[in-house]
């Protein structure tokens, strides 16, 4: 087998090792979010945005590799980006079986990580809209009471303060 697809095989598996590690992060994203645990969000989104980039670098490399085959192989002369699927249907069916596999398990736990973010996203939404109607009508249970003192300054006081402390 060409040296291009076995470090194919070795980004890809790293790929999916990346990313099974990122769909953990996504679940421990989802009980911080509906713990409405801003700290440990912030800790897991720091997580995930390191091993996002590692995967980009990887990607990036992959990238190398499917030219650096194609070159090999008589392929970079095709109109359309290579992919992998190209490189498994120009290989024999005895040496393309493992990187299929790779390839099918990648994009299975890819389609799960993103049906998870989708959620995680909702449940953010549904939280950011929840404190918005409550600080709406925390808003609109309070007023400012104006007038003037005495020795004719503006006093401003705020009634019905649901926030804010009332024993001042």
């Amino acid at each position: 087998m060409l040296k291009p697809v076995l470090e194919m095989e070795k980004i890809l598996a790293d790929q999916r090792e990346i990313y099974g590690r990122i769909f953990i992060i996504e679940e421990k994203k989802s009980d911080a979010i509906m713990k409405r645990d801003g700290k440990i969000l912030e800790k897991i989104c720091h997580e995930e945005e390191r091993l996002i980039a590692r995967v980009t670098a990887l990607e990036e490399k992959r990238n190398m590799k499917i030219q650096e085959y194609a070159r090999l192989n008589g392929l970079d002369d095709q109109p359309a980006r290579i992919t992998l699927q190209d490189i498994i249907h120009s290989m024999d069916e005895d040496s393309s079986h493992h990187l299929l596999r790779l390839g099918m398990e990648l994009k299975t736990l890819l389609l799960r990580i993103s049906g998870l973010h989708e959620t995680n996203s909702r449940l953010i939404s549904d939280s950011v809209e929840f404190y918005n109607i409550l600080l709406s009508s925390l808003k609109k249970s309070s007023s400012i009471e104006l007038g003037y003192t005495r020795d004719g300054r503006e006093n401003g006081k705020i009634a019905g303060s649901v926030i804010f402390n009332k024993t001042a």
